[in-house]
């Protein structure tokens, strides 16, 4: 596939010898597609070329049956030369060059990807074309597992794997309170620790000592009470 809004053909050497060249003109976001399709017999060979001149820099060969593998040039221009050897007296392949055009269906996007549990997505674009986006998020109570967001690339595949949403499991920290230690069981925060504190001497507790994480059916985890303070004793 080679993205090009100009096409130039031209022959060299008249129409039974010499190559025949192809420059593809215009930029990566030119709206024109065309696919140029060849029929290669033993004897012809197909180059391609970095840029819009036939220069030392060559992305590819092919001969006969080898099939052209994914090539990506430097440049916006790129030159193909299509060179097929005289055949004798075969009858139709004497004649000059045999050349196929084959129209094909358009595909510049990339597939589309599927929902989350949990959450939802939204894309930047209508069409999922390349440099398209799709932003995952998740419902509250819930973390995301991967990357957010995905690309399509210019190979039309996405940057990376679909995430999924996991269920959130422990408790932001409450903090430390002034004038005051505490003691942690768990220093992850799951579900289920619990944060003792216990007021310097001089100082009395307002409040719970005690704080347990605690999981909801919907929302994040959550403590039992309200931080407590250490205030002077009177």
């Amino acid at each position: 596939m080679v993205n090009a809004a100009v096409w130039t053909v031209r022959a060299a050497g008249g129409p039974d010898r010499g190559p025949l060249t192809a420059v593809a003109r215009g930029g990566p976001w030119t709206p024109a597609w065309c696919e140029l399709g060849l029929n290669l017999s033993n004897s012809d060979i197909l180059t391609i070329y970095d840029g819009d001149e036939v220069m030392p820099h060559i992305l590819g060969q092919y001969l006969g049956n080898s099939g052209p593998q994914k090539l990506y040039s430097s440049t916006p221009d790129l030159t193909i030369q299509f060179h097929s050897d005289p055949a004798g007296l075969i009858f139709g392949k004497g004649q000059g060059f045999i050349m196929n055009y084959v129209e094909v269906s358009r595909n510049d996007s990339c597939s589309d990807l599927p929902e989350i549990q949990n959450g939802w997505k939204t894309t930047s674009h209508t069409e999922l074309v390349r440099g398209a986006r799709i932003t995952y998020q998740c419902d509250p109570g819930y973390d995301i597992v991967g990357s957010d967001t995905l690309t399509c690339q210019w190979d039309l595949s996405w940057s990376s794997d679909p995430p999924f949403c996991e269920k959130i499991m422990y408790c932001t920290d409450p903090g430390e309170v002034d004038h005051s230690t505490r003691l942690i069981s768990d220093p992850v925060l799951l579900v289920g620790t619990t944060i003792q504190y216990t007021c310097n001497p001089g100082f009395v507790l307002e409040g719970s000592s005690l704080l347990t994480c605690y999981s909801r059916e919907t929302g994040t985890p959550i403590w039992t009470s309200r931080l407590p303070h250490c205030v002077c004793e009177s």
